[in-house]
């Protein structure tokens, strides 16, 4: 005997598998297994129609029929009947109940008392089946529904909730662009009310992995940033420097997207690593430009002679990191390693591009925040201070 309730709860756990493929596992629970079963198919169907996915199967195509009771609360209580107590008497009459037990000849046997099984071998005598409340005699199909649904030759559970499982093998070299069709197929089902969807494993790594990349950048960036007010003495100048890292983000985004490769967690790691690798150009110039101005030149000057002095340095560097990567760049990769050519692709990507703009944005950045935007504010001191110096010398 099965009471269940209308609704079911889809959880998914695709978890990394070996080379070359990875596992897809789909959890699918609910208390209703008939809810369950549907979804499962229908899911089923979907995951075979997503290029990239293969092997698809589940363990529901493994139910069997099965008879289920769903009874009427409300129509039970006017009997003064509760749904365990039906259940127990409908579990003695098919099943038996232990009652005593005799002795015979030295052998201990158990008495069991139930009904017999061709009073419920159909649908029609099991409904005529008579049950005792406390009121009085009821058959049991005026108390309850009574029909036959697919049910599981075993029953599993995913947190403590009745469950079907859905496998198949990932082939797709984006792992991630499978994940977002898996999800949108999964958005996609009509399901019953009070559904509720959970991504995991393989899927969920890579989620939770590109969030903790994001909090390092920005811890990076913070801590970039403080080392380089502790060692300049400024405030301002780390913050020009600071300004420059999306230079190095836009072109790693062009490189990712010349080469058809994509934003992984290894090209994630690689703008993780450019935070700390193109400040430098930053650091360089700037230091110097600050050495120059303490001799006495001016901001625009000192720009130019700075630029002049330190571009070949600055191209030296970027151009000997890149032609070290360009192996790791053109190299085939592994399965779903950290280090792999996507890394280096962001970081080429990043040097080239940041190189080449910050011997541009910096300068400009640095004329602005030196000479431009004091100006200004030094204008508008004085308009402002004017008609009060005006009123009071009246």
């Amino acid at each position: 005997m099965a009471l269940e309730k209308a609704g079911a709860t889809l959880t998914v756990n695709e978890i990394a598998g070996g080379p070359p493929t990875d596992a897809l596992e789909i959890t699918i629970t609910g208390s209703n297994f008939t809810s369950i079963s549907t979804a499962a198919r229908d899911l089923e169907a979907a995951l075979a129609e997503i290029e990239g996915i293969v092997n698809v199967n589940s363990d529901v195509s493994e139910a069997r029929d099965e008879v289920t009771i769903r009874i009427d609360p409300l129509a039970a209580a006017e009997f003064g009947l509760t749904t365990d107590l039906v259940g127990q008497q409908v579990n003695q009459f098919i099943v038996g109940r232990t009652v005593t037990e005799v002795d015979l000849e030295g052998l201990t046997l158990d008495v069991v008392v139930r009904g017999r099984p061709e009073d419920a071998d159909e649908l029609d005598k099991l409904k005529n089946l008579n049950i005792q409340g406390q009121f009085g005699l009821v058959k049991l199909g005026s108390i309850s529904e009574i029909a036959i649904e697919q049910g599981p030759l075993s029953i599993s559970r995913f947190d403590l909730e009745r469950s079907a499982s859905i496998s198949g093998d990932i082939i797709a070299e984006d792992t991630q662009a499978v994940g977002q069709e898996v999800a949108a197929a999964i958005a996609a089902l009509d399901l019953p009310p009070g559904v509720s969807v959970k991504s995991g494993g393989i899927f969920e790594q890579i989620s939770e992995g590109f969030q903790d990349v994001f909090i390092a950048m920005i811890v990076g960036v913070i801590l970039v940033y403080l080392v380089m007010v502790a060692s300049l003495g400024s405030l301002r100048d780390p913050f020009i420097i600071v300004l420059s890292l999306p230079l190095a983000i836009v072109g790693a985004l062009v490189a990712l997207a010349v080469t058809d490769k994509t934003l992984s967690l290894s090209a994630m790691m690689g703008l993780l690593l450019l935070i700390g690798v193109v400040v430098t150009n930053a650091i360089v110039l700037i230091t110097f430009v600050e050495q120059l101005r303490d001799r006495g030149m001016g901001v625009y000057d000192a720009l130019i002679e700075g630029g002049r002095t330190r571009v070949r340095p600055i191209l030296m560097t970027a151009f000997t990191t890149t032609f070290a990567l360009i192996p790791l760049a053109v190299s085939p990769g592994g399965e779903g390693g950290i280090i792999g050519p996507e890394l280096a692709t962001v970081v080429i990507g990043g040097l080239v591009s940041s190189t080449f703009l910050t011997l541009v944005a910096v300068p400009v950045l640095y004329t602005w925040f030196h000479d431009s935007i004091p100006s200004l504010v030094s204008k508008i001191v004085n308009l402002l201070r004017g008609p009060g110096l005006a009123d009071t010398r009246a």
